[in-house]
């Protein structure tokens, strides 16, 4: 069959509100349980968790009429709030948000199961526009709040929730946003890399993080109709002065340890880069 029929035969027989639901129970089973889950377990688990996320996501980047169609469901309890739903862009993304103000999600939860859901959302902000439209200051301040969450050392999972996290508002900044919006982005990113870099306990950590904040700083000041004001007001540039030699010579010596030589161009790149940041923005 051709992709459309393909598509609008997972539309009607909604597969992906189903495997939504199927993702949405499994991410409650881990916290549950506690800490007493065997280790096997949690890896079996975390592996279909991953699947899923995975799956949810190539799907979303695909063009399906579910979107613009009436889902099974009409509301969507997050928190205290029913949402409305009338599309599958909504149902999507209040159910995701739902996840993180059921019982079993506390502030101290496994990040593993923070990490799928993140990653579900980061590709919905990412290709399906509408997403963007859904986030009040709640959902920002929910964004800022897994920015805020501190790395364990040699732990991929909270890694991934706070790149995933970067990203996301650098999605948010990618299009035009108010002002209030990118003084508190600018804030929130700016606290992160100071944070990484006085970490010497886990510098790959530190790198990645500074990696991508330094990205998404360079897409929100470096055009023409950034905001001027605020980048100064935040000693942006004075940020990327401290910030860039230590990152540098961190890169330099992991490069020097045969890591993984695409990884470390990359990071060699975004320092070329931030570093011809600095002299364009008058440095």
């Amino acid at each position: 069959p051709s992709e459309l029929d393909l598509f609008s035969s997972m539309t009607s027989k909604r597969l992906l509100e189903q495997i939504l639901s199927f993702f949405s129970k499994w991410l409650e089973f881990l916290p549950s349980i506690g800490t007493d889950c065997p280790a096997l377990v949690i890896d079996d688990v975390n592996e279909l968790l991953s699947t899923c996320s995975l799956c949810l996501g190539n799907a979303i980047a695909c063009d399906l009429p579910m979107w613009s169609c009436s889902p099974m469901k009409s509301t969507i309890l997050v928190g205290s709030d029913s949402k409305v739903v009338d599309n599958g862009v909504q149902l999507f993304w209040w159910e995701l948000l739902s996840s993180f103000s059921a019982p079993w999600m506390s502030s101290d939860a496994d990040h593993a199961v923070k990490s799928h859901v993140t990653f579900v959302m980061l590709s919905m902000l990412r290709h399906q526009p509408q997403a963007r439209t859904l986030i009040d200051s709640t959902q920002l301040d929910l964004i800022f709040a897994l920015l805020s969450i501190k790395p364990k050392e040699n732990d991929n999972y909270t890694l991934q929730v706070m790149s995933n996290a970067i990203a996301m508002l650098g999605i948010l900044c990618s299009e035009p946003h108010p002002s209030t919006v990118d003084s508190r982005v600018c804030s929130a990113l700016l606290e992160r890399l100071r944070s990484a870099t006085s970490n010497e306990n886990d510098i790959t950590t530190s790198i990645i993080a500074i990696h991508e904040i330094l990205n998404v700083l360079m897409d929100m000041y470096g055009g023409d109709d950034c905001n001027d004001e605020i980048f100064a007001k935040n000693d942006v540039l004075g940020h990327f002065k401290r910030c860039l030699p230590w990152f540098k010579r961190q890169v330099k010596k992991i490069s020097a340890g045969r890591r993984n030589r695409e990884e470390t161009e990359t990071w060699s790149e975004t320092a070329l880069n931030a570093s011809r940041f600095i002299k364009y923005k008058g440095g």
